[in-house]
Order: structure tokens, then sequence, then C-alpha cells
């Protein structure tokens, strides 16, 4: 009976060793689970931390951009999204703060089990708080928002993060789509999709796929003969299930609605965990995707062996960040300039004009009408408009203008400019003889010195008719050119010389005058950058020209026409009315709208 006993006892040491082991190793284990997953929750704030400091330095970056014409536009407004880009990150590194906050609990848990101060199992607790952490690791958004801000940093010119674009649906409602980047100064639509070549698998099951199908070939480029094939799916609605071609299908349609220098924007996918060439049913549904922008959007989809070297954006190295905030932040809007600029009527106006070479309080008697006070108090506020927008914008470069613009404001300035604003207009303008000086290519080295003899003339006289310094470089006279007249524009037309969308200019109702057209034809024509503060001519210009042109031939466009605009308008300050002198009537705005389609209607008839 003793030696029963003795045995019971023996077997219950046994096995309470055992569970002390097992509980030991078990604790140790935990203990090292929740080693790896602090050691994890602390590379995560480490990278959080530099994340967040280098999106201070982009927006001091952007902060420090020079204002060209008006006032600098903050971070915020400069990059829409970024604030809430950045406010995304500040809450990841809070849910991360919290975890670490986790594993000093957890740490802090007593090793024998019995300790009286802790009642609960302590065990338990530790294994509790490793799966807490866990979760909230598998619920962490963290990597996404890295792997946007990496694309974003090898991108130009950054123009949103994280952006809703208007879209249209089938039934006709307003909807959005997100992009995660906007790059190239709004030309180029970035995004990230992070399916994994499993998960797509699932999907296209789920869509009806018909794995029986037969495997087409694909050799890994993309450009297999079955790109516009249809795909094995029962109907179309099962697309809506594969977030692929869901999302592309609303990138490509936002994209449609949107215009970046007369174009859409290029759209841009990047499948960042799912490689080309690896099966036959992926690639032939990324081959499909690949058309979906058919011939009016440029759509390119990226996957993880894309070549870096044709253009690709996945895999090319991320930058350092200094090189990336100067890339970002780059706004140069004199960069793309062409080296003659062809200038308008209204830059005349802001050249010539007493309101630009003069101080001229806003409460000055001079003033004689609401826009002459607008006009002093934008010198004032953002002034003077020569020495920061208008000199910068034309110093160093050659001055053209077509003979209309040149006489439509001739016409204006010998008829109410005052003594000093017709004095700076003989400055601007040279004669006849200075136009055939400047073509004759038989002058040589005596024409160039009497050119710029002939300049440094012009500057000193434009200094002393201005209170402010003249650019060295300066390149006057303003020189006439001949006039693109409307069968002009037909011919060049015809010969492919500009598109046909540039005929709407010329249709009724376009909200141009003759003037206009010709001048911006003549630009068009030309190649060159046309300068204007003429906004609202621009503006219709752009839209005639974005709405006129059918999207399936938008690929036959070619360049649109480089329009740079000014951010003010300059009146004439004008001589005051003579004493018992009839006030000339002020026209009403649909006079003057009709006065703007006979001038049209004229131009377009002129044989």
């Amino acid at each position: 009976m003793a030696t029963d006993t003795k045995s019971v006892q023996t077997g219950e040491a046994a096995a309470a060793q055992a569970q002390s082991q097992s509980q030991s190793q078990s604790r140790s284990q935990a203990s090292e689970d929740l080693a790896a997953l602090s050691q994890h929750c602390l590379d995560m704030m480490t990278n959080i931390t530099t994340l967040l400091d280098e999106l201070q330095l982009l927006k001091a970056a952007l902060d420090q951009q020079p204002a060209i014409g008006s006032k600098a536009l903050p971070w915020n407004q400069a990059v829409p999204g970024l604030g809430a880009f950045e406010r995304l990150v500040q809450s990841e590194k809070r849910n991360v703060e919290g975890m670490l906050g986790i594993c000093d609990s957890a740490r802090s848990l007593p090793d024998d089990p019995r300790d009286a101060a802790h009642p609960d199992d302590p065990d338990v607790e530790l294994e509790a708080a490793n799966k807490m952490l866990r979760h909230k690791l598998d619920a962490c958004n963290y990597k996404f928002h890295q792997i946007v801000w990496d694309t974003a940093k090898k991108c130009h010119r950054l123009a949103g993060l994280r952006r809703e674009m208007p879209r249209s649906t089938s039934n006709r409602k307003r909807d959005t789509v997100v992009v995660d980047v906007v790059g190239s100064g709004g030309g180029e639509w970035v995004k990230i999709i992070t399916t994994t070549e499993r998960r797509l698998f699932y999907e296209m099951t789920d869509a009806g796929w018909e794995w029986d199908e037969v495997e087409v070939e694909n050799d890994g480029d993309g450009d297999g003969d079955d790109q516009a094939s249809p795909l094995p799916l029962p109907d179309e609605g099962g697309e809506n299930d594969i977030e692929i071609l869901r999302i592309t299908r609303q990138l490509v349609t936002a994209a449609s609605l949107a215009y970046h220098e007369y174009r859409h924007p290029t759209v841009r996918v990047l499948l960042s965990r799912i490689a080309q060439g690896r099966n036959a049913h992926v690639d032939r549904l990324l081959n499909h995707v690949r058309t979906l922008g058919g011939s009016s959007v440029h759509l390119v989809v990226e996957t993880t062996n894309s070549d870096s070297h044709a253009g690709g954006l996945l895999n090319r190295p991320v930058p350092p960040i200094d090189e990336a905030t100067a890339n970002l932040a780059h706004r140069e809007p004199f960069g793309d300039f062409t080296g003659t600029l062809n200038v308008d009527c209204s830059v005349f106006m802001a050249l010539a004009s007493d309101f630009s070479h003069m101080e001229i309080h806003p409460g000055s008697p001079l003033l004689r009408n609401h826009q002459h006070r607008i006009d002093a108090e934008d010198e004032v506020s953002n002034g003077p408009r020569l020495l920061t927008t208008l000199y910068p914008a034309i110093t160093g470069r050659d001055l053209v203008c077509t003979q209309d613009a040149a006489d439509t404001f001739l016409k204006i300035v010998y008829d109410i400019g005052t003594d000093s604003e017709q004095a700076r207009t003989r400055v601007l303008f040279g004669s006849p003889a200075d136009d055939d000086d400047d073509d004759d290519d038989d002058a040589g080295a005596d024409n160039d010195e009497r050119r710029d003899a002939d300049r440094r003339r012009r500057r000193d006289e434009l200094a002393a008719l201005s209170k402010y310094p003249v650019p060295e470089d300066l390149r006057l006279p303003i020189r006439t050119v001949g006039t693109i007249t409307w069968q002009e524009a037909q011919r060049l037309v015809g010969k492919g010389e500009l598109p046909e969308v540039a005929l709407a200019v010329g249709r009724k109702g376009s909200g141009l005058n003759a003037m206009n057209v010709s001048s911006f034809l003549y630009g068009w024509k030309s190649r060159l950058t046309t300068i204007t503060s003429n906004w609202e001519a621009a503006k219709r210009l752009r839209m005639l020209i974005e709405t006129s042109e059918p999207p399936e031939d938008r690929s036959r466009f070619g360049p649109g026409p480089q329009i740079w605009r000014i951010p003010f308008a300059r009146k004439l300050l004008a001589r005051p009315r003579e004493a018992g002198a009839e006030r000339a009537p002020i026209k009403t705005r649909k006079e003057r709208k009709v006065e703007q389609a006979t001038s049209l209607e004229r131009y377009t008839k002129t044989e």
C-alpha cells in the first residue's frame, strides 16, 4: 500500500515537473514571440518617423518655391491630398505607439505564475498580448503608405497624393476613384494595386473564369496577339468581381473626363505583387486590361518584372530624398518656353500702361473707374508686376506678334493713351525698316552691331519712362509677323501642319474674335509659346480644343498650342476726357458678344 502511494506521488511529481517544463517552454516561446513583435514595431516606428520627416522636407521645399505673378501657394494647395496623406501616416504612428505600450505591459508580467500581485495567469496574459499585437499588425496599413510614398519619390512635379477623381458610372451617377500619385504636373495618374496572384485566382474563379479553356501562348511582354480577344467569363458583369479590371476601368473612365495640356492624363497601373509570364491565364487577363484605355487614354500596366529601363516606374530605384524633393517640388513656369515668344495685344497693354511703370496709389485722383482701382490695388499687393512677373517671363527671348495684334493695340494707344504710354509704345515696336534688317541674312556682323545698339537705345529710353529698372537682355523691339488668315489656316490643316481641331476656333459661337484667332493660330502653327493676359480667350480656346476632338482621334492630335496666361491684366491709364466732350457709350455684354461674332464672321469669310 505504501508502495502504491509512493508511486502515485512520484507520478504526480513527474506530471507537475512536466507541466512546469511545458509552461516554461510555452512562456519562453511567448517571450520570444513578444520580443520579435516588439522589434517589428520598433522598426515600423523608425520607418514611419523617417517617412514623416521626409514629408516635412517636401512641404518645406514646396513653400520655398518662388512666387511667379501671384502669391505662392501653400504646400497643402500646391499638392492636394498631401495633408490628408500625412494625417493617415500620423494615425499609423499612433497605432504603433499603442502597440509598443502593449509590449511594455507584457514585458512587465512576472515570470512566476504564482505571484500574488498578479492573480491572472501571466502566461495567458502574455499569449493574449501577442495575439492582440498580431491582430493590430494585420490591420496596420503602414506598408501601403510606404509604397505610395516610395512611388511618389520616383515621380516629378507632384500634383496630388491619394486624390479622388470624378468619374461617370453606367447609371450616370457621379462617383470617384482614388489615384494614389498624380505626377508630371497632372499629366500622369499612378495607381498601386497590391493584389497577390493567389487572390487574383480566387477573384477570377468567383467571376466565373473558365479555367479549362485552352491556354494561350504568351511571351510575357504584354504584346500577345490575344489582347483584344474576349475573356473566358460568362458575362461582362463578372469583370466587376476582378479588382484589377474594375479599378482600371474606373481610372480610364475618370481620365477620359480630365485633361492636361489638351490631352487626357496617362494612367499607370502598378501591380506590385503580380508578375507577367508565369501563368497563361493571368497573362491573358493582363493583356485584356491593357486594351481598356483604347486610343483616347494612354494606359500602362506594370508588373514586378517590368523593365524599368523602358520607362517603367515600379522597378525604378527610389532616389535619395534630397533629389526626390527637388523633383517633386520643381515649379519652373518658364522652363518649357520657346526661345521666341508670340505676344498678344493684352501683353502690350501691360508693357505700355502707366500702371506698370508708375506708382499710382489706389486713392489717386488719376483713377477714373473701377478697373483703374483694381489695377492700382494689384500693383500694391502683388507688384510691381513688371519685376515680379512680366520681365522674368519675356527677358532673354525674342518677341514677335501678328500684324493684327499690333494694329489693334496701336489703334487703341494712339486713340486714348497718355503721352507716356504712346512714348513707350514707340519704344516697344520697331519700324518696317527694322524688321527688314532682321530678315537680311547678308547683313552679317554690321547688322548684329546695329541691332545691339538699337536694343540698348530702346532699353535706355524705356528706363527713362519707367520707375523700375529694365533688364539688360530685354530684346526690343517686338517684331511683327504676317497674319494667319482663315484660308491660310485651312491650307495648314490640309498640309498637316495644324490638326483639324484648330478650325474649331473659327466656328460660330466660339467666343473668340479675329485677332484672338489669328494670334493663337500663329503661335500654334509656329510651335511658339504664346503669352497673354486674356484669360477668357485662353480658356475658351482650351475648351474648344478639348471638346471638339473625338476621343478616337486624340492620337492624331499632335502638340497643342502652348499658352502661358499672365496672372494679371492691365488697362491703359488713358487721357482724361476733355471738358464738354461726350462720354462714349459703354457697351453691354450682349453688344460685345455681337461685336466678337461679327469680327470672327468677317475673318472666316475673308478671301
